[in-house]
């Protein structure tokens, strides 16, 4: 299989908390594999680290995999004002990155830290809807790479230190695991979420600046301007989808992920 080895304290993370089998995965990820081929609504990304992540994610359960592979797609292409036109240098989105107003943030251990600033936003400039764009990008790219976050998951932590009523005209419901909402004047607080190490020093920590953290990023999702322009040939084509192209028979007899048991 062609994917990333895993470093062994990740590894054994994923072995306990995502339920992996080293031994195991490249069974899963070609019956994962199959299942999309035989999906004529679905046209996706069919590589092995790509399937695997999707696999980490649902804790290894086939059918959960094939849900969140079958709704990742489908709001792709049902949802184009966040998901079309990523072109990291269309102006608007180059305005974004230069404010640096979503940043991931490495950690030795636990969840990874997105942090979304609201500081220099002009809600009459920069609109929410283009900013849950960059999200997506952000997003597509740690979905990609970020093996670390794959198996951790993601700590969100949104700055409203300068947030106001313009901004708030604007927000819409989003639905997040875990969010911490902080301001600079609970250094204390954040330091209980993210080690002190890895904070940008403008929160009182020894991690990155902001504004290397924001150069970082920039040029990251710059780099993917090939793979976003491939992103957008995927998505699903609801003219061609029909029931539920997998049965219980799929999953060894009945729905969920039954597999053979490896015994000494």
């Amino acid at each position: 299989m062609n994917v990333r080895l895993l470093p062994s304290n990740l590894q054994s993370y994923a072995i306990k908390e995502c339920k992996e089998d080293p031994s195991r995965v490249p069974e899963d990820v070609a019956h994962i594999r199959e299942w999309l081929t035989k999906q004529p609504h679905l046209k996706t990304r069919t590589d092995d680290q790509w399937i695997l992540r999707f696999l980490r994610g649902c804790k290894f359960s086939l059918d959960k995999t094939k849900e969140k592979l079958n709704n990742f797609y489908t709001l792709r292409s049902a949802l184009p004002e966040f998901f079309a036109n990523r072109d990291p240098y269309l102006p608007k989105i180059q305005q974004i990155l230069q404010l640096g107003a979503i940043l991931p943030i490495d950690v030795p251990e636990g969840p990874k830290v997105l942090l979304h600033r609201t500081t220099n936003i002009d809600p009459s400039q920069v609109l929410l809807i283009d900013v849950i764009k960059v999200w997506s990008m952000i997003a597509d790219i740690m979905l990609n790479e970020d093996d670390h976050g794959a198996i951790y998951g993601y700590r969100i932590i949104i700055d409203l230190d300068t947030l106001n009523a313009n901004h708030l005209l604007q927000a819409t419901p989003i639905v997040t695991k875990k969010i911490t909402v902080i301001s600079k004047d609970s250094i204390q607080s954040l330091c209980e979420h993210v080690p002190i190490s890895a904070l940008p020093v403008e929160y009182g920590g020894c991690g990155e600046t902001l504004e290397e953290l924001t150069v970082k990023w920039k040029h990251k999702v710059e780099s993917y301007k090939e793979w976003f322009l491939e992103e957008a040939t995927y998505g699903c084509d609801e003219s061609k989808r029909i029931s539920e192209s997998y049965t219980p028979s799929d999953s060894f007899g009945i729905n969920g992920s039954f597999r053979k048991l490896n015994i000494d």
